[in-house]
């Protein structure tokens, strides 16, 4: 009886242990997401990147200009003052745009056609190496043109053309009261008053 129990016991272990060694079972449902971690401290600063390359300077600001031009120089008579070592000649020309406000605020340049410059724009004054001296006095509605060579007014030169440029004090520019003075300022906005054209382009002029 007892040999009979034992083998009952030994049939029932196997039997469980048969079963448990079996398949799985089936994947059951997934189950609900998790709440979301917190979001972690922020990173320092990376370095600051290198400085790019400059860009092109861009051009000033074309101040308020205004031309007046004269094609009588050659052919206008002259005055002649004095004789010898202490002469000159002088002319003068009507110019109804200088008015008082252009005198005192504004920026003047006067430029002749000269032989002098094989008949290119010259800014006047100018002084050469034959001791030929050309100047130009401006007033209220006029220019005086005055020349003389070595003190006498017996000047070997001509003057074929006469160009007035006025340029308002603003916009950088600053009101000057003579010639120097005006290339200086010109020459800081990078134009060379010595050089019409380069006024001419700098201040959108139409001629």
């Amino acid at each position: 009886m007892k040999k009979i129990t034992h083998l009952l016991l030994l049939l029932i272990t196997v039997v469980l242990f048969t079963a448990s060694c079996g398949k799985d079972g089936a994947v059951g449902p997934k189950g609900d997401t998790g709440a979301a971690g917190a979001t972690g401290p922020k990173g320092a600063t990376g370095a600051t990147g290198a400085t790019g390359a400059t860009g092109p300077a861009v051009p000033a600001g074309s101040a308020n200009a205004l031309y007046w031009n004269s094609n009588n120089v050659l052919t206008a008579p002259w005055t002649t003052v004095g004789s010898g070592t202490n002469g000159y000649q002088y002319l003068t020309f009507d110019v109804p745009v200088l008015t008082q406000d252009i005198l005192d605020n504004w920026i003047t340049l006067v430029y002749v056609k000269s032989s002098d410059f094989d008949n290119n724009w010259a800014l006047l004054p100018y002084y050469t190496e034959r001791n030929i001296r050309v100047t130009a006095t401006l007033y209220v509605g006029s220019i005086t043109i005055k020349r003389d060579q070595d003190g006498t007014p017996n000047v070997q030169s001509n003057l074929n053309q006469m160009r007035l440029v006025a340029i308002q004090g603003t916009k950088g520019l600053s009101t000057v009261k003579d010639s120097q003075h005006a290339i200086a300022a010109l020459k800081q906005m990078g134009i060379n008053a010595n050089d019409y054209a380069s006024v001419k382009q700098a201040f959108h002029l139409k001629n």
